[in-house]
């Protein structure tokens, strides 16, 4: 909840495959009010908003990088890997519970395809970038 003059619980939701509509927003909102009105969560006036995550979500599990294979994406991790917890480079997929990420390593002349342990991530998130915009213009 947002506060403020007017509070405002905002709930971000997708369907499967990673999109959402104004229709399915308008959905949402009509089944989740009634409960929220009778389970009486919030006792103070509340406007209630329906919203994707946007295409600077929050990669949170591993269809999320699946999804994304060819982007840019930065990742920190919660403790030291290869004594680093910071990771940019190119989402190359999801192998064996771990994010495959293409990205320049000192001493090599190509960039190289690391295996993250996806329990060790903290959090990720695409980098915004022009073909990124691309992508979401045209979806």
């Amino acid at each position: 909840m947002i506060g403020g003059d007017h509070n405002i619980l905002q709930v971000m939701a997708e369907t499967e495959d990673g999109t959402l509509t104004i229709s399915d927003c308008s959905k949402i909102s009509k089944v989740l009010s009634p409960i929220m009105d009778i389970e009486d969560l919030i006792l103070d006036r509340y406007r209630l908003e329906i919203s994707s995550p946007g295409i600077d979500r929050p990669l949170a599990r591993i269809i999320d990088f699946e999804r994304n294979i060819g982007l840019e994406a930065k990742i920190e991790l919660s403790e030291l890997l290869a004594d680093r917890k910071h990771f940019r480079g190119i989402i190359e997929g999801a192998q064996d519970n771990e994010i495959l990420l293409k990205m320049a390593i000192d001493g090599y002349d190509e960039p190289q395809i690391i295996g993250i342990p996806f329990e060790k991530i903290n959090s990720a998130k695409l980098i915004m970038t022009d073909e990124l915009i691309n992508l979401a213009n045209t979806n």
